[in-house]
């Protein structure tokens, strides 16, 4: 097995084998920065396709959390219900999120092809993008660290400033969804 920071999400039950994790582990990160590339790519960009794309890179990022939350759990089984909160809510938060996201995209798909939406669109579509990368980018660190493998749960300080990420991201998006359903331009 790979030193590597970055290389496994090991598991303390053995019934996953190590090399099996490191496989799963690897293809989780290989998504990620395939996801996060197109995404960044296509953010803001006009056009059926560029959309397209960008729906696909959230799916694609959202299944790879999917995974990495499972494995997650099945690390941490048998903690305290307050470390299983701390160290899992990040993860339903960004899912939510994603999920929330994806639905306004697939709503307003023809609106936004159609480029009958604000130019405010752009701006909060590209600052959700930037605190949803940041927040993964934070969550892959902190579980591919020393101190979860020890502890099993997030820092607080960590967690906190996770939180914060996400309620802002929240706001973001809710206020991406006022903008698609109110604010309609005849361009």
């Amino acid at each position: 097995m790979s030193s590597n920071k970055l290389t496994s999400i090991s598991t303390s039950n053995s019934s996953i084998s190590s090399g099996l994790n490191l496989k799963i582990t690897n293809f989780i990160y290989a998504i990620i920065i395939a996801s996060a590339f197109v995404i960044w790519l296509t953010t803001g960009s006009e056009g059926e396709n560029a959309l397209k794309g960008f729906i696909t890179g959230y799916v694609a990022l959202l299944v790879s959390i999917i995974i990495m939350f499972s494995l997650i759990w099945y690390k941490i089984n048998g903690v305290s219900l307050y470390q299983l909160s701390i160290s899992l809510f990040p993860f339903i938060m960004l899912m939510v999120i994603i999920l929330w996201l994806l639905v306004l995209l697939q709503k307003y798909f023809d609106r936004i092809t159609t480029n009958k939406v604000s130019d405010y669109y752009v701006s909060f579509v590209t600052t959700s993008t930037i605190l949803t990368i940041t927040q993964l980018l934070m969550l892959v660190n902190v579980i591919t660290d020393s101190s979860f493998e020890k502890y099993k749960t997030i820092p607080p300080k960590t967690f906190s400033i996770l939180m914060l990420f996400g309620t802002i991201n929240m706001i973001v998006v809710i206020t991406l969804g006022v903008i698609l359903k109110s604010y309609v331009t005849d361009c």
